[in-house]
């Protein structure tokens, strides 16, 4: 098929003060139809991901046009027709286009290449380095030069540092954060910053996640995730049954824009490769959910968890900063607050906590942008800018302190295993399957048996490779993890030589 020439004249019409455009038809292109069609409504669409988008505005994010939606949408902004004739002579009936064409449309570069290209989706305005290295705040509406769409206007405030400051404590007041020389705190507040600065970011650099975990219900973990999670417009959702549908709400994400997602009161064991995987990713690639098309966008949306006495993989360990909140009062309900805290509260005051943002964003700039004295390998970039932010403006550093609720279960059942072990003892598979059943270790995986009360072969497989994981590991100062014997069926702990 021939592509049409952006400078094609193109004879277009109007009725009822909307202009007219004819569908195709033997002697039309469908490619001659999308390029016009793609002319008349390149201020109303978007193209993100190579997905036509248009605005959800209550929402705050992109929503992928589908085609029978198409069909009827497009006559609120044009109207097709069908030019027909009879002994009276030629003229024009108005008709709706199939959801052949409108299908044809969606697909169509002709189409998609007159719309506007975003990259990125701020629901608010939101600071962003430009390309000549400066911060600033984009304007409601979209920027050409950076290719952002900024939905909502917030109303800023001019905050100086100081100012900055006391908003962030009085907003942190009533939350019990524990003894930890501030790393809790901190790390709320790398979140807050995070959701309003990830613009400063280079282009695919990765962040941490961020899981609060408490000692009781009711210490207030959702509504401090809410404060980065109303900057972002997301709300707590339950966490998806299994990894396939953890998948598919994640490519949402990249279909509407959104750079957040939160997870709220999750139980038990967090073990999702699918999230793993997103964590680490700068692009993912997918099926847009109730259509055939396949797009590939951006990934790195800010995750956020809460949980209580929730364990982790070691995977999602060394990616994840855990926010911890203790709560002294036997009945949660008996807590007394300074001030009164809610998601519409939380949100009414979006527009204060971005300005109390920037001015610890200004504050960093004045200093010469400092980097952060710690870093972590999976997210340098983060470090460098966001706990640089955070350690600037006088907190503790967000990466001082590894997770203590959020246990990576892994280690600590493989320690407990190497604790009712021999020394120089061989043990067979089935022997430490049996020391597991004792002592209730890896139970995810021992409880996994077959009608005949063995374990699943899946399941020894999976026991299979955490052991191998785990071999050549220190399990003390002077003993070391071993696989032994013919094909390495059987594991030894041995002593050193030091």
């Amino acid at each position: 098929m021939t592509a049409v020439s952006t400078n094609q004249q193109i004879n277009i019409g109007t009725i009822n003060n909307k202009p007219t455009i004819e569908l195709p038809r033997n002697g039309r292109l469908i490619s001659e139809f999308a390029f016009e069609l793609g002319l008349l409504l390149k201020d109303e669409l978007y193209n993100h991901a190579g997905i036509v988008c248009k605005i959800d505005e209550e929402e705050k994010q992109l929503k992928p046009i589908e085609a029978n939606y198409l069909r009827t949408w497009v006559e609120n902004h044009v109207i097709p027709y069908i030019q027909t004739k009879n002994n009276q002579g030629s003229f024009q009936i108005k008709t709706t286009m199939s959801i052949d064409t409108a299908r044809a449309v969606l697909e169509s570069s002709q189409f998609i290449r007159m719309l506007r290209t975003v990259e990125k989706v701020n629901p608010y305005q939101l600071p962003y380095m430009d390309e000549d290295g400066k911060i600033v705040f984009p304007q409601k509406g979209y920027d050409k030069k950076n290719k952002i769409l900024t939905i909502s206007e917030l109303k800023l405030e001019d905050m100086d540092f100081t100012s900055s400051k006391k908003y962030i404590a009085d907003l942190l007041c009533d939350f019990p954060f524990p003894e930890d020389n501030g790393v809790s705190k901190s790390i709320a507040i790398s979140a807050i910053i995070t959701a309003v600065a990830e613009g400063l970011l280079p282009k695919g650099s990765l962040k941490p996640v961020f899981l609060y975990s408490a000692n009781s219900e009711g210490s207030g973990k959702t509504i401090l995730a809410d404060l980065a999670a109303s900057i972002l417009a997301i709300e707590q959702e339950a966490i998806p049954n299994d990894n396939t549908e953890m998948h598919k709400r994640l490519n949402t994400l990249v279909t509407s824009g959104k750079r957040g997602i939160f997870f709220d009161n999750v139980k038990g064991h967090l073990n999702y490769s699918a999230l793993e995987e997103y964590t680490t990713a700068i692009n993912t690639t997918g099926r847009i959910l109730g259509m055939h098309k396949t797009f590939t966008g951006p990934a790195g949306a800010t995750v956020l968890i809460t949980g209580n006495g929730l364990t982790i993989t070691p995977d999602m360990r060394r990616r994840t900063l855990c926010c911890n909140l203790f709560c002294r009062e036997l009945r949660p309900e008996d807590r007394t607050f300074s001030k009164i805290l809610t998601a519409s509260t939380i949100r009414q005051n979006i527009g204060q906590t971005v300005s109390a943002v920037f001015g610890l964003i200004k504050e960093w700039e004045k200093n010469g942008r400092p980097k952060s004295t710690l870093s972590n390998s999976h997210c340098p970039e983060w470090c460098d800018i966001i706990a640089g932010i955070v350690e600037n403006a006088g907190y503790t550093s967000p990466l001082r302190k590894t997770i203590d609720n959020a246990v990576d279960s892994d280690l600590e059942d493989i320690q407990k295993l190497w604790r009712n072990m021999e020394i120089n003892k061989d043990y067979k598979f089935l022997d430490l399957v049996d020391i597991c059943e004792e002592n209730g270790l890896f139970e995810a995986l021992i409880n996994q048996k077959n009608i005949a009360g063995d374990l699943e072969a899946s399941a020894k497989s999976r026991l299979g490779l955490v052991l191998k994981r785990y071999v050549g590991k220190y399990a003390t100062a002077n003993t070391i993890f071993q696989s032994s014997g013919t094909n390495r069926k059987c594991y030894r702990l041995a002593k050193t030589l030091l």
